[in-house]
């Protein structure tokens, strides 16, 4: 199992893979299942992790009620680097 860790230093293990695209791949969260983890195919750049970081700010409860919106960055536990972020998970979704 894939774990990387967030913001406060808590571990999150990865999953199943739910899907994948060109940007990266979800995946179930089994600590968190209220949650899935999206990490990148690569390294997010500076300013994409800024954007991030600062989208996580940003997020309320309402907006998340809607809205598949980051709610917390994922760090490789060895660089603290960001790999990816937690969303709510959101199942049964019709377009």
């Amino acid at each position: 199992m894939r774990t990387f860790c967030d913001l406060r230093g808590r571990e999150a293990g990865l999953g199943r893979c739910l899907g994948q695209g060109g940007e990266g791949a979800v995946y179930s969260v089994p600590m968190w299942p209220g949650s899935v983890a999206k990490i990148y195919a690569r390294r997010p750049d500076d300013l994409t992790s800024r954007k991030l970081r600062a989208m996580v700010d940003l997020g309320t409860e309402e907006l998340s009620s809607f809205a598949a919106w980051p709610q917390g960055l994922l760090l490789d536990p060895r660089t603290r680097n960001a790999v990816g972020f937690l969303m709510p998970r959101v199942d049964g979704h019709r377009e």
